[in-house]
């Protein structure tokens, strides 16, 4: 059984056409970084590659399965989505009996608890997932991180030298994002990021969103090293709204006050289009990803039930869980958007405040 202390499940959604309805629609379809936090609580899909468990390994390796069942159990701390955390973990101990306790929150509220836990030594997490490179480079050079031993980061077809970030870390997903329409509004659609300069667009029908985090920077980074420097200078002719939120925007997109959006995660515009939203969008190549990144933790409470379950995350069937609508690192996982390799970024998620205030302002002259 799966747990999650301190994050309450979410409501099931039921989406019909009427504006009242919409508005649930609109919670799957959230525009940035912070990818549908809450549970679904719909039930749980059937995975077509549950068997997928990877390399056998060697005589140490079934030894460490053993003692990893002795165990018992394993916490992991995530900023994955809660209800793909529930998922692996509802997999995890499906194959291997061992229990799965889930704590989802925010890289933000992660790392102080991270931090506490590794000073006082009462170590409780045992597998953090998350996606703040600075921060988790700087403690794999403290040594926070156990060498990850499974077979599956040595198989064919992972390419753990790119996926790699610091010691003990690797990539496990990376979060695509992507333009997207109203299909009722401009039926048409988008071929990509330039089609949103279409004339027909222009006059409040596009929404962008403002720079709140350095991810959305970096993605409009990435749109100028794409489509040309003078891309936004280019956008901000077109006049569109600017949302301060991303639900904020999700809403206007869903309910037609605007008929396109610059950005929008693929996990949450999936559910969103599958819930019955009258949304679609598509993948540029190569796409916007950032990337989530797993680790075990040294110390951990349950060493060997740790190693085991950063293994299953890189098998097929971990991937096609936490990949689902998202780059996987595996080739051929159904249900993703893309694969890692195929993803990018601006190259400044981590700016320093000074070039973050700077980019905002300039961003804010441009878009008013």
């Amino acid at each position: 059984m799966v747990t999650s202390p301190g994050t309450p499940q979410g409501a099931r959604t039921a989406v019909l056409r009427t504006l009242s309805r919409l508005r649930l629609v609109v919670t799957a379809l959230v525009i940035g970084i912070g990818l549908a936090a809450c549970g679904s609580g719909e039930p749980a899909p059937k995975w077509q590659l549950s068997d997928k468990t990877g390399p056998a390994g060697d005589a140490a390796w079934q030894k460490l399965v053993a003692d990893a069942k002795a165990e018992g159990r394993v916490v992991i701390y995530g900023a994955h989505a809660e209800d793909t955390l529930n998922q692996l973990g509802a997999a995890f101990e499906k194959q291997y009996g061992i229990k799965v306790q889930v704590f989802r929150a925010a890289d933000s509220d992660l790392q102080p608890k991270l931090d506490a836990e590794i000073k006082t030594g009462n170590h409780v997490a045992d597998v953090v997932g998350m996606s703040d490179e600075n921060y988790l480079k700087r403690m794999s050079a403290r040594g926070a991180f156990a060498d990850p031993r499974g077979p599956a980061l040595s198989a064919p077809g992972f390419d753990r030298k790119a996926n790699t970030l610091a010691r003990g870390v690797n990539r496990s997903v990376a979060t695509t994002m992507s333009y997207a329409w109203n299909t009722e509004r401009h039926p048409k659609g988008l071929r990509g990021f330039n089609d949103l300069l279409d004339p027909s667009l222009s006059g409040g029908k596009i929404g962008v969103l403002a720079p709140f985090t350095p991810a959305v920077m970096d993605f409009y980074t990435y749109l100028q090293k794409q489509n040309g420097a003078d891309y936004l200078d280019k956008l901000a002719k077109q006049k569109p709204r600017k949302y301060q939120a991303g639900a904020a925007m999700a809403e206007a997109l869903a309910s037609g006050e605007i008929a396109a959006a610059t950005q929008v995660a693929q996990v949450a515009l999936y559910k969103a289009k599958d819930a019955g939203a009258p949304v679609d969008g598509g993948l540029a190549n190569p796409a916007w990803g950032a990337g989530l990144y797993e680790a075990v933790l040294e110390g951990a409470a349950h060493p060997n039930a740790a190693q085991l379950l950063m293994n299953y995350i890189f098998t097929p069937a971990g991937q096609e869980i936490v990949a689902n609508r998202t780059a996987a690192v595996l080739p051929n996982i159904p249900k993703t958007a893309t694969t890692a390799d195929k993803t990018t970024t601006g190259g400044v998620m981590n700016a320093s405040p000074e070039q973050f205030k700077a980019f905002v302002d300039k961003f804010n002259g441009q878009f008013r």
